[in-house]
């Protein structure tokens, strides 16, 4: 199972690329409380024999639209992996389900909420899940196997404008359809997670690229009313909730030298993430706190990659044969093969990426996407020291009322280390090797 219970884990050793970090701590966060095992609460996503039947509207509009084929219209390489084939409709059912987060549906725009839930899952989708190793295995009361999952259920809800759906009941077949602009924003998330996944992919290997950004479990798209069309994705869910919350909770831990390794040690996966995206061309346009989740081990892992940018395929090749080209002739003239590399990837940061990232948050925005609507590998040290910033700042005047002095000038030093990453010219951000020996001495000062 993707989650499991709190507890005391064994300290151990991550080894990345920028160093070795700091001895994985034991948490003693609490986790969060299981569903109730109240009656099920079912939604339109429940098996068809148990939900309330549909509009006749509704079923109409769904049987002439076919969303399914629709969407898949937008999800590109859709075989990158097999759990990206969409579920049939009622084979997942809803139950315990908890909102954690509601966005959207003003002024046009879809609505957007996340539910922590029990998925239980059956027919094909519950073989896809057992085929993955996701879930636990059961047998329902009527016999079926099934497969159960803590997930997060994402939502985007929107409703055709009155031109798209007579489009759509006129032309369902066309591909063009898939343009129109409300149902584009229906896909816009798993068509930024499969580009960038094929990209991880294809430079780290599956393994690692699944390691750093949150598991994708399945999708399915329902009508939920005349011209009203939900797409629902579940994905994994990690017990600690964002990279945000985790942080206070660190400082809040009784045990201060215990939530004070914790915090770097999470802050130093933040550099691995900031270091992988660096070598795979990827920037993110959103990456701050909130979008970071931490699992029950402490380990955090990308999430909302809705604004994804890539740095053109030819200059990261080339990108990357420059780099090994460098380290040989480093390593052959006896120097620092590591460093000449490093050298060839700071250049390879500093070049903007040809598709234009999205879904910023405006008061975490870089001076470069601000003035020329463009971002590169050095916008990500801007974004999170914007997102810790923020964040620190809003706790070190806490801290001062409560008496906690020591604790407040390790905030401050942390703070620092995040002002020092938002320079307004690009060029000028600290390289992610210099941020790690920082936040090392920060560690070695107070942990």
């Amino acid at each position: 199972m993707m989650c499991t219970a709190a507890g005391h884990v064994p300290p151990q050793r991550v080894r990345g690329v920028l160093g070795v970090a700091a001895p994985r701590p034991a948490t003693a966060i609490a986790s969060p409380p299981k569903p109730a095992p109240a009656a099920p609460q079912r939604n339109c996503i429940s098996d068809p024999g148990n939900a309330p039947a549909p509009p006749a509207a509704c079923a109409q509009a769904a049987t002439v639209v076919q969303p399914h084929q629709v969407l898949r219209v937008l999800i590109c390489n859709e075989q990158l992996n097999r759990t990206l084939s969409p579920w049939a409709s009622g084979e997942a059912t809803v139950s315990g389900a908890k909102r954690v987060n509601t966005a959207g549906g003003f002024n046009g725009a879809p609505e957007r909420t996340v539910d922590r839930a029990m998925v239980t899952l059956t027919g094909s989708a519950a073989c896809k899940a057992a085929a993955a190793g996701v879930g636990q295995s059961c047998v329902l009361a009527d016999g079926r196997p099934a497969v159960q999952v803590l997930a997060a259920v994402k939502t985007v809800t929107a409703t055709l404008t009155p031109t798209e759906a007579h489009l759509l009941k006129t032309y369902p077949a066309a591909a063009s359809l898939a343009l129109l602009p409300s149902v584009k924003l229906l896909g816009q998330e798993l068509e930024a997670y499969t580009k960038t996944m094929k990209r991880a992919t294809d430079v780290h290997g599956a393994h690692l690229a699944q390691r750093c950004f949150l598991r994708l479990y399945g999708w399915e798209l329902v009508c939920t009313g005349p011209d009203t069309y939900a797409l629902r994705s579940y994905w994994q869910w990690q017990q600690h909730g964002s990279l945000r919350e985790y942080l206070i909770r660190c400082l809040e831990h009784p045990d201060i030298r215990m939530g004070r390794t914790m915090l770097i040690a999470a802050l130093q996966e933040v550099l691995q993430l900031m270091h992988k995206l660096s070598r795979a061309g990827i920037v993110l346009g959103d990456l701050k706190l909130d979008n970071m989740l931490v699992d029950a081990h402490g380990h955090v892992t990308l999430s909302d990659v809705d604004g994804a940018g890539l740095l053109e395929e030819g200059l990261l090749r080339t990108a990357q044969l420059v780099a090994a080209q460098a380290a040989a002739q480093a390593a052959a003239m006896c120097l620092d093969p590591v460093a000449a590399e490093a050298a060839v990837w700071r250049a390879a940061d500093l070049m903007f990426t040809q598709e234009q990232p999205t879904m910023i948050t405006d008061a975490f925005a870089p001076f470069e996407m601000r003035a020329l609507h463009l971002m590169c590998g050095a916008s990500h040290q801007h974004l999170v020291g914007a997102s810790l910033g923020a964040l620190l700042a809003a706790i070190q005047p806490l801290l001062l009322a409560a008496g906690r002095t020591a604790c407040f000038y390790f905030v401050t030093e942390l703070n620092g280390l995040a002002m020092g990453l938002q320079t307004l010219a690009h060029t000028n951000r600290p390289d992610l090797q210099s941020v790690w020996s920082q936040l090392e001495a920060i560690g070695a000062r107070w942990v």
